[in-house]
C-alpha cells in the first residue's frame, strides 16, 4: 500500500483549505465527514438511498417468483480478486445452506460472473438455487 502522496494529490492539495490524515481503522465517510465539520457542515448520517429504475421490483419478483422463501443472494465476485471465495468454496458454502436451513440461493454477479454463475449450479444441482448473474442491470 503507497504510504506517499500520488501526483493528484501533490497537484491537488495547492487547493486545500482544510486537511486531514485519514486514521487506520476509521471509515472513510467519517474521515470526509470530519473535513465537513472543519468548515461548519456536521453531518454523521451514514444512511444509503437506493433507488431502482422504473418496473425493476416487478422484474425481480417474477424472476424469484418460483423460489421458496426466505432468499439468501450470494455475490459470487468482488471487484477485489484477492476478495473472491471462487467456486469450489461458494459451492460449499451453499450446500451447507441447503442441508442446515430451507432457503433458497440466489447467485447474483455481472453478466462477465455468468459462466461462474453456471458452474457453481452444476455443482450443487438444487432446484433452491438459481443464477441472476448478469440478469439484472445495475440500476435493476
Amino acid at each position: 500500500m503507497p504510504d506517499v502522496p500520488g501526483l493528484t494529490y501533490r497537484l491537488g492539495a495547492l487547493f486545500f483549505n482544510h486537511r486531514r490524515q485519514h486514521p487506520h481503522g476509521q471509515m472513510v465517510l467519517d474521515s470526509w465527514f470530519d473535513v465537513l465539520a472543519s468548515i461548519g457542515i456536521n453531518q454523521r448520517n451514514h444512511e444509503k438511498r437506493v433507488y431502482s429504475v422504473p418496473h425493476a421490483a416487478e422484474k425481480a419478483e417474477k424472476f424469484l417468483a418460483s423460489l421458496p422463501r426466505p432468499l439468501v443472494g450470494i455475490g459470487i465476485s468482488s471487484g477485489n480478486k484477492m476478495k473472491e471465495l471462487g467456486t469450489q468454496k461458494i459451492s460449499e458454502l451453499i450446500q451447507r445452506l441447503l442441508q442446515q436451513t430451507g432457503c433458497s440461493i440466489v447467485l447474483v454477479g455481472s453478466q462477465e460472473d455468468s459462466e461462474q454463475a453456471q458452474a457453481i449450479l452444476q455443482t450443487v444441482l438444487s432446484e433452491r438455487v438459481i443464477a441472476a448473474a448478469g440478469t439484472f442491470s445495475l440500476a435493476e
